[in-house]
């Protein structure tokens, strides 16, 4: 999703990436996903990328260093605006998704983006509770507490015995 100024010449202000796992993959989905960072970058525009994959392999460039003071967390949020402001929000596995700072143009104030509310209406109003697969284990790696909190939600919503 992009954010543009018409007034300006529908200059880019804002990206938001949602990542897909292919923006993981070595190839054409990683070099797409660093074109279109390097893109957004060269424009001075701010860029969001939101990260639900909860894969633990982070796409936000961060230091191992600034990595390892982060909050225990499964998704990331990084908001970063030029010229190396960033913001990120670490999001751990039982809590709700966080209500995100977008950042406009200039001195306009930023807006405030609810995940959790934009999650749960795409989940309500799409197709995905009748084509997500619950019969196998969940994806990814996780610990065993994990697992067993996934697998309590999971029986709670009817998914499971």
């Amino acid at each position: 999703m992009e954010i543009i100024e018409p007034g300006a010449g529908n200059r880019l202000v804002t990206a938001i990436e949602i990542l897909s796992p292919t923006n993981k993959i070595a190839g054409a989905g990683i070099e797409s996903f660093l074109q279109k960072r390097a893109e957004v970058r060269a424009a001075g525009a701010n860029l969001v990328k939101i990260d639900l994959l909860g894969d633990h392999k982070p796409m936000l460039p961060l230091a191992a260093q600034d990595l390892a003071k982060l909050p225990p967390w499964r998704y990331l949020v990084g908001v970063a605006r030029p010229p190396k402001q960033q913001a990120v929000y670490a999001i751990a596995l039982r809590k709700p998704l966080p209500k995100v700072r977008i950042p406009l143009a200039n001195n306009d104030p930023d807006v405030v983006l609810d995940l959790q509310a934009a999650f749960t209406l795409a989940w309500e109003k799409g197709p995905y509770p009748m084509v997500s697969k619950y019969d196998g284990p969940p994806p990814g790696e996780m610990t065993p507490d994990e697992i067993a909190w996934c697998e309590t939600r999971l029986r709670e919503a009817g998914f499971r015995k």
